[in-house]
C-alpha cells in the first residue's frame, strides 16, 4: 500500500480512500487514479467541496447537486432597507452537469446515512479550493471551500461576518459550528463600508433557495404567487405602487418608468 503522507489518503498505487471527516492537505496533484470519499450524509442539502470532479452519472442514483447561482434581495415593506437576502441555487439534472474540482457546491443524498462517491481514473488536486464571489449594490458573499478546521484566530476575525451549512439550515460561524473538512463557509461583507461591518441596509434574514430547473437568465424565474412581482435590476424586489423613474423587470420583460 503506497503513503501519500496524509492520515486520511489510505491509498493503493491505483487508489485514494478519502475520509470526509478528516482533514485533507495535498501540495500536488494525482493524476489517473480511482479515488473513493466517504462521509455521513443527513439527507438534508449541504455544503460540499471536493478536490476532484464529478460527472452527472456519477452522483444522480444517490444525490442531488446544486450550484451557486446568485444573491437576491428583498425590500418587503419598501422602507429603503433590505429585509430579507436569498442565497440562489440551482440544481444540476443534465447529463453534461459536472462538479468542479476545489469549487463549492450543495449537495442532498437521496437517503440519510453513510455514503461513497466513488470515480474511476479521474485526477485528485492539490487542496487550494476555489472561492465564488456573488453581490449586490450593497453587499457582497464570498463562498470558500475548505479542507480542515479554521484557526482560533480565523473565529476571532469579527469585522466580516461568516456563516456556514449546520444540519441543513445557514447559521453564523462560532467557534462550536459543526465545519469540517470538503465543505465551504460563506463571508457577508457590505460594500459601503471601509471595515466590512453591516449597517442598517443589510438584510436581518438570509435563506436559501434551490431552483429545480437551470436559469439562464431573468425571464426564467419561477413565479410562486399569482401576483407578479416587479424587480430593479439588481434583482431586488420593489413595491410595484411606489416605483420611481427607471428601468424594472416584470414578467421576465424590461419595463420603463417615466
Amino acid at each position: 500500500m503506497k503513503d501519500y503522507g496524509f492520515s486520511n489518503i489510505q491509498a493503493n498505487p491505483k487508489q485514494i480512500f478519502l475520509d470526509g471527516n478528516s482533514f485533507y492537505l495535498q501540495d500536488s496533484q494525482i493524476d489517473d487514479i480511482d479515488v473513493s470519499f466517504t462521509r455521513n450524509f443527513g439527507g438534508y442539502w449541504e455544503s460540499i467541496c471536493l478536490p476532484f470532479s464529478l460527472e452527472y452519472k456519477d452522483w444522480k442514483d444517490d444525490f442531488e447537486v446544486a450550484r451557486i447561482n446568485a444573491v437576491r434581495q428583498y425590500d418587503d415593506n419598501d422602507d429603503g432597507n433590505i429585509d430579507r437576502t436569498i442565497l440562489e441555487f440551482v440544481k444540476m439534472k443534465n447529463d453534461d452537469s459536472v462538479i468542479e474540482p476545489n469549487t463549492p457546491y450543495l449537495i442532498k443524498a437521496k437517503e440519510a446515512g453513510k455514503k461513497t462517491i466513488s470515480v474511476e481514473n479521474t485526477t485528485v488536486y492539490e487542496s487550494k479550493a476555489n472561492s465564488i464571489e456573488c453581490s449586490t449594490t450593497t453587499e457582497q458573499f464570498t463562498f470558500i471551500g475548505l479542507y480542515k478546521k479554521p484557526s482560533l484566530m480565523f473565529f476571532s476575525q469579527t469585522f466580516i461576518s461568516k456563516y456556514v451549512m449546520d444540519n441543513g439550515l445557514l447559521s453564523e460561524l462560532t467557534a462550536q459550528s459543526n465545519i469540517g473538512p470538503y465543505r465551504w463557509y460563506m463571508t457577508r461583507e457590505n460594500r459601503e463600508s471601509a471595515y466590512g461591518i453591516n449597517n442598517n441596509n443589510t438584510a436581518k434574514e438570509i435563506s436559501i433557495r434551490v431552483v429545480g430547473e437551470e436559469t439562464t437568465d431573468i425571464s426564467q424565474l419561477r413565479i410562486t404567487n399569482d401576483e407578479l412581482p416587479v424587480y430593479d435590476l439588481n434583482g431586488r424586489r420593489v413595491n410595484e405602487n411606489n416605483l420611481k423613474p427607471g428601468m424594472y423587470v416584470k414578467n421576465g420583460r424590461k419595463v420603463i418608468i417615466r
